[in-house]
């Protein structure tokens, strides 16, 4: 079972998971889809609600495992993709009009958006990944950089599609911004990778 956490190869594990499901890609190549097709909510079988404790008892000899990404990286991965180069408008950042910002305006906004109580009123892309899960929650936690080789080496599975990856110029942030983006995911350095 794998805990889908927003630009932490979310988009490229609900694929996988289809093709493992259906034996054939997911038919749009792109990826966006994916999230529509598995849905938002519980799942019978495909999707428990962390908060669901029958439905997860049920699934208790399930491995389960959360992909890590480091946090400069996630944050610079949303701003390419939600913010300068969105493939296709995403509600909160277009409903807010968070497009075409420069990075230091957006670190501001995401400021002022990581200062809301609810981690659920947080948009999944901007929410810190501590937010998500407890450590005690699952069983290995996966830096993005080794999800293929512990894919293989826990269940033979080859071939993890690569989408909704950030296209556009580079943009290298400046030892200033970095300071600042980690200074606002503080709580997720703390997140320590039991599969490096």
């Amino acid at each position: 079972m794998f805990l889908s956490i927003s630009k932490n190869a979310c988009t490229s594990l609900k694929a996988l998971l289809f093709e493992l499901t259906y034996g054939r890609p997911y038919e749009n190549a792109d990826g966006f889809g994916i999230h529509d097709f598995w849905g938002y909510g519980e799942h019978p079988g495909r999707i428990i609600r962390r908060g669901n404790e029958a439905a997860l008892r049920e699934h208790i000899n399930f491995c389960r495992f959360a992909a890590y990404r480091d946090p400069v990286e996630r944050f610079l991965s949303v701003y390419y993709n939600k913010v300068l180069y969105p493939p296709q408008p995403h509600g909160f950042f277009s409903r807010h009009d968070i497009l075409n910002l420069s990075l230091d305006r957006f670190i501001e906004v995401t400021e002022e958006v990581l200062k809301i109580d609810d981690p659920l009123q947080i948009d999944e892309h901007l929410r810190p990944q501590h937010q998500y899960y407890a450590a005690s929650e699952v069983n290995h936690i996966v830096h993005i950089q080794n999800l293929d080789r512990y894919l293989f080496g826990e269940y033979g599975i080859t071939g993890v599609p690569r989408l909704n990856r950030a296209t556009g110029p580079n943009i290298t942030p400046t030892r200033p911004q970095i300071d600042k983006i980690k200074h606002l995911y503080a709580q997720d350095y703390r997140i320590v990778p039991t599969i490096v």
